[in-house]
């Protein structure tokens, strides 16, 4: 009779110590996907930036932005004001 109560004892610590190591791991994992889900949804809108970025790249307008910045272009008409140093 005493073995089978100390048995019983033992048996049931060792559930307890596995149910524990497994809500922890369960614990862990939902934290784990929480990030993982949070990291989808920033890259989901950089790749909206990214895409729309894409697409003003393809204006006009943007190429008119970049002649005017890297290339100093301006209009026949267009006057330019450069303040003295």
């Amino acid at each position: 009779m005493y073995i089978i109560v100390s048995a019983v004892i033992v048996l049931s610590g060792v559930l307890a110590i596995k149910q524990k190591e497994i809500h922890d791991d369960y614990r862990i994992q939902q934290e784990n996907e929480k990030e993982l889900t949070d990291k989808v949804e920033r890259l989901e809108e950089e790749k909206k930036d990214i895409e729309s970025e894409a697409a003003y790249v393809q204006t006009p307008q943007y190429i008119e932005d970049m002649a005017r910045e890297k290339l100093g272009l301006v209009y026949e008409d267009e006057i330019i004001l450069e303040p003295k140093e």
